[in-house]
């Protein structure tokens, strides 16, 4: 009668509709549970039912989807961005109310923007920098325009003519290439309307290599001197051109410059550029390695234009046919089991250092390398004697000494071109030792970094102290000296026994840093090696001169004994030489006050009375209790700076005529100890004001007073950092290639990176490069651990690859690659392969680039020398005898 009461049980099965469990994106998921239902009794209505509801809606896991992605055939990339996509039709989320809530935070309301704001403001963003730069572009266009119709109608000017050209390659909206052939164009049209003009054919020389190749811009040349044969700016970058081509080699290069000799000498004034030929081609033989070539042809030179001494040819000629040490070093390096291209590296370096002089005849052993023979007869065609001997012949030797890598403080003015440091002989650093001669206020552990890294960078042979054997080339630049010092002019011979002295007083600097590179501090401070050598060695040389007696050679001497770290001595030599100076003339009265200012900067930069004892040499020169109105006086009455022939002789670099600034340091020097450094600082850019329309020399010299008075320890004295920021930055502006400038703002531990990186890459000029790495290496041991020493690794990478990577770029230096290179080799191993083989594209004839490529790439050692023996450089070691002498040891 009651179905509900009966004693059966059944079980029904109910499908569940799955819809809202569908996602469109996947594959359907059925799912049909089976639910067991008990039917018990009970009064309730639809129990049933609403029991399998509620199971149904418990479910607490859904199984998830498998993440399998539907591939399409093609995808769309917008890259424009246009006004519809700025809008999404989307369905509105019913679970965020319409409303936007604030956020409440001190004083001001914060909204949240949403997406569709972002976009809309971007999108005005892009809109707003895209209008800029259409203004931009129009304010480039009207101002060319300006440009292209002034000329038109002034097509004489060559001023002009010369800034469109810049500003051609300033705004650059193309490419490079493109820039380049744009710029061509605009300098043949200007030498169109003013042919044959000397600015304009330079710009034509140099701009016609980045546009076509190698063999088209040497026949462009080639046709240049075909219609005017003795221009020698022709011939200069023929030269260049096909000394970078790669298919140039050394033997064909040596016939170029026997032809291009051969023309110029039959100017009636040649001498000049026969100078520049003949540095040229010294340059070019110390490079390929050719050192043979190069002493001899040095020792000619000498012997027709300066010294007929037969004593040269023993210092340039040696009878030996080894060294006798190298068999030691050789079998050393052989029993080291080092890499193939290691072992050929070491070896090479070797036999350059202890077989470099050349060879006329055999006396000790047997010669086993031929090369090493040069006669006259071989380099007869490549010198040539001056046909104005007494008005050039001093020219010629700071020549030689320069090609001999004397680093002296040597000149970078326009006036004087022909002995200004070019790029393309910059290779190993040693242009930059002159700086230890200076008074230097970095600290030690910078000058060690500055040591190491021109250790890294060496190249032999040299006469540097980390090298073996190296007292061999030492010996050559110092007898050389003293055999030509009574060749010239008083003044003149006075200048190269000065030189000698301060070569002298570099090896002992350089022998200090040896010691504290190698963790002998305590020995550097002391100095006692070689100091009764040393002086002893320098007073037999000053008692066969003339000059003893002269207050410039008793103040080389004088620094020679502080270098020594015997102060007393040097304070002594000074005094006595200022209680006996006597000024009769000019002259005299520079050198008496050279001395005494150099007294007074001794005593600023001592611990103990420095002020005072300034203070009462100041007022001895000055002969009254106030000397200022003395000092200024004499600097109103000195105008030899002013006069237009000044610095034009070279005499006048190194051995200056005018008192000036020796003056104005005196008067300065006053401030500085009567009243503090920032008064001191304040005037200095008041007198410097003054001097700017002079001679850039005085003013170059002026900004080096300022940056060291501000490094200047005196008591809590301060100067302003800003002032000084600025002054650095003006002074790099103007006098980029100022190494002491550029040594003493690398050594300031307090600049941040970026003000570095700033200041030191406006000029971008090699001195600045390697200054920043310098600057980089400095601050990565006195900051940074070697967990984070790779940041400035990175930053310095960047930097430079950011230079060079371009193949427009005009730094055009050896060194520069090579520091290049080496921080590649560093930072990224990568990337070495590709910088050695854009450094050998703009210089194939460097023989030290291979040396550098078969160090740091083993895998291109053989390539590499097979590239040496094709382009005939200096192979002293090849690969076959290596593996000879290693499987068979020297006995």
């Amino acid at each position: 009668m009651f179905p509900a009461y009966k004693d059966q049980v059944t079980s029904r099965v109910k499908s569940i509709n799955s819809n809202f469990l569908e996602n469109q994106s996947f594959e359907k998921i059925t799912f049909t549970p089976t639910i067991d239902v008990d039917l018990i009794s009970s009064s309730s209505k639809s129990s049933v039912e609403s029991d399998i509801d509620d199971n149904v809606h418990k479910i607490s896991h859904v199984r998830e989807h498998q993440g399998t992605v539907s591939e399409t055939k093609y995808f769309y990339e917008d890259f424009e961005r246009k006004k519809e996509y700025l809008k999404l039709n989307s369905l509105p989320s019913r679970a965020v109310p319409l409303y936007k809530v604030p956020k409440y935070v001190k004083r001001f309301v914060q909204f949240n923007y949403t997406g569709k704001n972002n976009r809309y403001f971007k999108d005005k963003r892009i809109r707003k920098l895209n209008r800029e730069k259409k203004d931009k572009l129009n304010a480039v266009s009207e101002k060319d325009e300006e440009m292209r119709i002034h000329l038109i109608k002034n097509s004489q000017e060559v001023n002009k003519w010369i800034e469109y050209i810049e500003y051609k390659d300033i705004i650059s909206l193309s490419t490079r290439e493109q820039t380049e052939r744009m710029k061509l164009e605009v300098i043949e049209k200007a030498l169109h309307f003013n042919p044959n003009n000397f600015q304009l054919m330079k710009l034509y020389i140099q701009t016609i290599p980045n546009v076509y190749s190698s063999e088209k811009v040497e026949n462009i040349i080639e046709d240049l001197i075909a219609r005017d044969p003795y221009n020698f700016m022709y011939w200069k970058y023929l030269l260049i051109n096909h000394q970078s081509s790669m298919s140039c080699d050394a033997d064909n290069a040596l016939k170029l410059y026997e032809k291009a000799m051969k023309v110029m000498r039959k100017q009636n004034d040649s001498d000049p550029q026969m100078l520049m030929l003949f540095k040229s081609l010294c340059i070019f033989l110390r490079q390929c390695g050719l050192n043979e070539q190069f002493f001899a042809i040095i020792r000619l030179m000498i012997s027709l234009n300066i010294n007929e001494s037969d004593e040269l040819d023993k210092v340039f000629y040696t009878n030996e046919a080894q060294n006798p040490h190298l068999n030691e070093y050789e079998e050393l390096v052989l029993k080291s089991n080092l890499p193939m291209n290691e072992l050929w590296w070491r070896i090479e370096t070797l036999r350059s250092i202890c077989n470099f002089l050349p060879v006329k005849t055999v006396t000790d052993g047997q010669m086993e390398d031929p090369q090493r023979f040069v006669f006259n007869e071989d380099i007869c065609n490549l010198i040539n004697p001056l046909k104005n001997n007494n008005a050039h012949n001093f020219d010629l030797f700071i020549i030689i000494l320069r090609m001999l890598k004397l680093p002296l403080p040597y000149p970078r003015n326009e006036n004087i071109e022909t002995f200004s440091i070019e790029d393309s002989e910059m290779e190993c650093g040693m242009e930059f030792l002159s700086v230890l001669l200076e008074k230097l206020v970095s600290s030690t552990k910078f000058s060690n970094i500055f040591y190491n890294l021109i250790k890294d960078l060496n190249i032999t042979p040299n006469f540097l102290n980390f090298n073996v054997e190296y007292e061999a080339y030492l010996d050559v630049i110092l007898k050389t000296l003293v055999f030509c010092c009574n060749s010239f002019n008083e003044r003149q011979n006075k200048i190269i026994l000065i030189f000698w002295l301060r070569l002298q007083r570099l090896m002992i600097e350089m022998d200090k840093l040896k010691l504290i590179s190698d963790g002998k501090e305590q020995e550097a401070n002391d100095y006692v090696k070689y100091k009764k050598q040393i002086k002893s060695k320098v007073k037999n040389v000053l008692k066969l001169s003339k000059y003893q007696n002269d207050l410039n050679i008793i103040l080389e001497y004088a620094l020679i004994e502080k270098s020594l770290n015997d102060e007393k001595s040097y304070e002594n030599i000074l005094i006595m030489a200022m209680e006996s100076a006597t000024v009769s003339d000019s002259q005299s009265e520079i050198d008496f006050f050279r001395i005494a200012i150099e007294y007074c900067e001794h005593k600023l930069m001592s611990e103990t009375n420095g002020k005072e004892d300034c203070l009462m040499q100041l007022k001895k020169i000055a002969g009254n209790d106030e000397p200022l109105p003395y000092f200024s006086s004499k600097i109103a009455e000195d105008s030899s700076i002013d006069n237009d022939d000044y610095l034009t002789d070279i005499e006048d670099y190194f051995l200056p005529k005018t008192n000036k600034l020796n003056l104005i340091k005196a008067k300065i020097y006053f401030t500085l100890v009567k009243k503090s450094k920032k008064d001191a600082l304040e005037e200095l850019l008041q007198v410097a004001k003054i001097s700017s329309e002079a001679r850039s020399w005085l003013n170059e010299k002026l900004f080096e007073l300022y940056i060291w008075i501000f490094h200047l320890r005196l008591g809590n004295e301060d100067a302003s950092l800003k002032a000084y920021m600025s002054v650095v930055e003006r002074s790099l502006e103007k006098y980029p290639r100022n190494i002491f400038i550029l040594h003493t703002v690398a050594g300031h531990a307090t600049l941040r990176w970026f003000e570095l990186r700033k200041l030191f890459l406006k000029a971008s000029n090699t001195e600045s490069i390697f200054y920043l790495l310098l600057a980089s290496k400095y601050r990565e041991e006195i900051f940074c651990d070697e967990d984070n020493a790779i940041i400035y690794k990175h930053r310095l990478f960047n930097t430079i690859d950011g230079l060079l990577s371009n193949k427009y770029s005009n730094i055009s230096s050896i060194l520069t690659w090579r520091l290049y290179l080496r921080i590649a080799f560093s930072y990224d191993f990568t990337k070495c392969k590709r910088i050695l083989y854009q450094a050998l594209d703009r210089h194939p004839m460097v023989k030290q680039l291979y040396l550098d490529g078969s160090r740091y790439l083993p895998e291109e050692h053989s390539q590499l020398l097979d590239l040496i023996v094709e382009k005939s450089l200096r192979a002293h070691a090849l690969a076959e005898e290596l593996e000879i002498l290693r499987d068979h040891p020297i006995n």
